[in-house]
């Protein structure tokens, strides 16, 4: 039997191809993110039939479980590591791709193809399919949500609409988004061109809202707040929320965002001209990826110092920058077939920025040799249940295996005293056995606006804790780090 080769194919290979190289440097990559290191802990304890309550940090464990309950299967199958949740994340990625592919080809082979080059071309796309983080999946759902809601024509791919708009927001909160704007667009469609099926958008509406409602149920429950983007202005948050000092740190970390080294050039220039040309052009059809874009856009910018606005969270509108830049090209490419020099020079350019990106992410290192041996002393001597005050809950928890206290609405005060027998009680107070001094974490101040530490040792409290002898024995130390055992 003869198999027919068809040409759409071809990008197909070509993606699986980048896809086994990102997957393979992924498996092989040492960085490691704080909250990676975090979902990788919550995967293990998930593996262990446990859900994670981080009942040891003072907080509510509000992170989004799905990312992390996917990689119990290859936990089970190929043993933990954190090679393993990498490769989770490259998997996520290659789909990402797959999809946007698939759906810049309802506009032409070219659209398809150009669509997979400029999302490659986003620095931090390619960045985080090596890091444990939920950039990747939330991209990928973003992608995955539009590709089926430019198909909405029966209750079954309704229903799965549904699912995958409620499946986005559980792997990251700023999925909300998503079900958001499917419901502006529905009916703005409805009331203005009456041109949607309003019993297909409210079949959207109860399955994703029926998935969700477990949540916010379980948020109650354990915490009485709801933890999701928009209803928390209805409610006052609980006690528990950030000391002063973080509030300050926050505000002074709000970061101010460069889109040129988020997005990169290639882009931002062309997702600017087909945003132009979609509204003029009236391609309907992309509404919805330009209203996503400006929506998340408005929310990210003016949300305030609640959190640090870090340039990753964009990643949900990623593929939307994408496709509409490749919807732009392709059709300047159908009028003006001589633009074909452009579009390869931008294919490759984007294919090799990529691959740039990738390699020196495989390569990176974030932690020094030197720390990671301090983190090994504290797992092999000290008790499974010891408290340790540091900074770095991710790595803590990864390299050690301990929890850590550093959150405390004592630690402004803690930092400056003179009297090391106030630091004792207060750390104490607080079940700390274990101070962990890395000398990357130590400044004049306590808030250091210019760096990403929320909240830093001071000189004065490492002087103070070590002038005292007799409330604090160093127990471990190598050149950029000292351990501190509270007597």
């Amino acid at each position: 039997m003869e198999i027919e080769f068809k040409k759409e194919y071809v990008p197909l290979i070509l993606i699986v191809l980048i896809g086994i190289i990102y997957i393979y440097l992924a498996s092989n990559t040492a960085m490691l993110g704080e909250d990676e290191a975090v979902y990788f802990t919550m995967a293990k304890e998930f593996l262990k039939v446990e859900y994670p309550t981080f009942t040891n940090t003072g907080f509510p464990n509000v992170f989004q479980p799905l990312v992390p309950l996917i990689n119990v299967i290859p936990f089970y199958l190929f043993g933990v590591a954190l090679s393993i949740s990498k490769v989770v994340i490259a998997f996520f990625g290659v789909l990402t791709m797959i999809v946007i592919y698939l759906l810049g080809k309802k506009f032409g082979l070219i659209a398809g193809l150009l669509s997979v080059a400029i999302l490659l071309s986003i620095p931090l796309f390619t960045q985080y399919m090596f890091i444990n983080y939920l950039e990747v999946p939330i991209a990928f759902f973003s992608v995955l949500a539009i590709y089926l809601f430019l198909q909405l024509d029966s209750v079954k791919k309704a229903v799965l609409t549904g699912a995958v708009l409620a499946l986005s927001f559980y792997a990251k909160g700023s999925g909300i988004f998503l079900i958001l704007i499917f419901f502006i667009y529905s009916f703005i469609r409805y009331f203005y061109k009456r041109d949607i099926d309003l019993k297909l958008v409210f079949t959207v509406l109860l399955v994703s809202i029926l998935m969700i409602l477990p949540w916010i149920a379980r948020n109650f429950m354990l915490y009485n707040y709801p933890y999701v983007e928009g209803l928390n202005l209805f409610f006052k948050q609980p006690p528990f929320g950030n000391p002063t000092w973080l509030s300050e740190a926050l505000t002074s970390l709000s970061l101010n965002v460069n889109y040129y080294g988020t997005f990169g050039y290639i882009s931002i220039i062309f997702g600017i001209f087909g945003s132009v040309y979609i509204i003029l052009a009236k391609e309907k059809r992309l509404y919805v990826s330009i209203l996503l874009i400006i929506l998340f856009l408005l929310a990210f910018n003016f949300r305030g110092a609640a959190a640090i606005m870090d340039p990753r969270h964009l990643s949900i509108i990623f593929p939307e920058v994408a496709i509409i830049g490749a919807f732009f090209l392709d059709k300047f490419y159908e009028k003006d077939k001589k633009l074909l020099l452009l579009v390869v020079a931008i294919l490759l350019l984007s294919v090799y920025s990529s691959i740039t990106v990738a390699l020196s992410t495989s390569s990176s290192q974030r932690y020094t040799q030197d720390y990671i041996q301090a983190m090994t002393w504290i797992k092999g001597n000290t008790p499974e249940d010891a408290k340790i005050f540091t900074a770095y809950t991710g790595s803590l928890s990864y390299f050690a295996d301990r929890s850590n206290v550093w959150v405390i609405d004592e630690f402004p005060n803690v930092m400056t005293t003179q009297d090391p027998i106030y630091i004792y009680d207060t750390l104490k107070n607080y079940n700390v056995s274990y101070i962990l001094i890395w000398r990357g974490i130590v400044a004049d101040r306590y808030i250091i606006p210019e760096s990403n530490l929320l909240g830093a040792f001071t000189y004065n409290f490492v002087n103070v804790v070590s002038n005292d002898k007799q409330h604090f024995n160093v127990t471990y130390q190598n050149q950029d780090n000292i351990i501190f055992k509270l007597v």
